[in-house]
């Protein structure tokens, strides 16, 4: 489910509709006119690049044909939840864990999180 699904789900939810899940999909057709470029149909690469000027890939997912949608509303498991030892491993760990689970985090965020866990760990009190 994307966060824009979730998110139109849990308001749906709140709002008392009795739904299991909000999808929104975006139709592209494209058309070559015959004789363009001397092709009548875009090569799979082609229809990549276009695919990347069409969407965002945070939010959206490309799917190349309808008979695909279907996949949209597969319900899939959730992997279990996983920890990662910021205080032990400190940037490192989380680099590893951007580049691991895909988080797209950029080198500010990721210093600002190993500078947030570390103040945290500093005012936290510690067990006797």
């Amino acid at each position: 489910m994307s966060p824009r699904a979730s998110k139109a789900t849990d308001i749906a939810h709140n709002c008392g509709l009795a739904i299991r899940r909000i999808e929104r999909v975006v139709e592209y057709r494209i058309a070559m006119h015959a004789g363009w470029l001397g092709k009548s149909a875009l090569e799979p690469e082609q229809l990549r690049d276009v695919a990347e000027l069409l969407h965002d890939r945070m939010t959206e997912s490309v799917v190349p044909h309808r008979s695909q949608a279907a996949r949209l509303f597969t319900e899939l498991q959730a992997p279990p939840m996983e920890h990662v030892d910021v205080l032990a491993g400190g940037r490192g760990a989380l680099e590893e864990a951007n580049r691991r689970f895909g988080l797209a985090l950029a080198d500010d965020e990721i210093d600002y999180l190993v500078r947030a866990f570390r103040a945290r760990s500093a005012t936290r009190p510690t067990s006797s």
